[in-house]
């Protein structure tokens, strides 16, 4: 129930007019009415992915823990889940 009231949307295909008063009206349509649903739309929002990387990238993470592309490359999806439980979308 609080997914429902904590929808924010980001990247530049959000900044389609309306977006965010059709997503809230469809998605209260699809559930019953005592649901509350918010769908928020900041005004930085598309930024959004460029600000997330920054902080990520400012994380302080040992490089020894970063996956390089030729290793993704040569071992695939499953580098990051050594487990396999990386389930392929194709």
């Amino acid at each position: 129930k609080s997914l429902y009231s904590n929808i924010v949307l980001c990247g530049a295909s959000s900044l389609f007019s309306g977006l965010r008063r059709r997503l809230q009206s469809n998605i209260s349509h699809l559930l019953h009415q005592n649901a509350k649903v918010k769908v928020m739309s900041p005004k930085d929002r598309n930024y959004a992915s460029w600000i997330g990387g920054s902080i990520f990238a400012s994380l302080p993470f040992s490089s020894s823990e970063w996956i390089k592309k030729r290793d993704y490359d040569e071992v695939g999806p499953s580098i990051l889940h050594p487990q396999g439980h990386v389930h392929d979308c194709k």
